[in-house]
């Protein structure tokens, strides 16, 4: 990887996010809509958490709440 990259050059700047309060079902779908393997999660603007795919899936597999 070149060595005199900017941060900006590489990064999206429109970046699919998950809100709080929210429900596992619009992690999930906003995970298979937007073809990513995770989101950040953000409450009144600010990041939170991270929701990362393959282990939400699994959560929701097994009926689990919080991903």
């Amino acid at each position: 990887m070149p060595k005199n990259i900017k941060v900006s050059e590489i990064m999206k700047t429109n970046v699919a996010y998950a809100t709080l309060p929210g429900s596992r079902d619009e992690v999930h779908t906003l995970l298979k809509d937007k073809k990513v393997s995770g989101v950040p999660v953000l409450k009144d603007g600010k990041i939170v958490g991270l929701s990362a795919g393959q282990i939400c899936l699994e959560i929701l597999k097994r009926n689990s709440w919080l991903c």
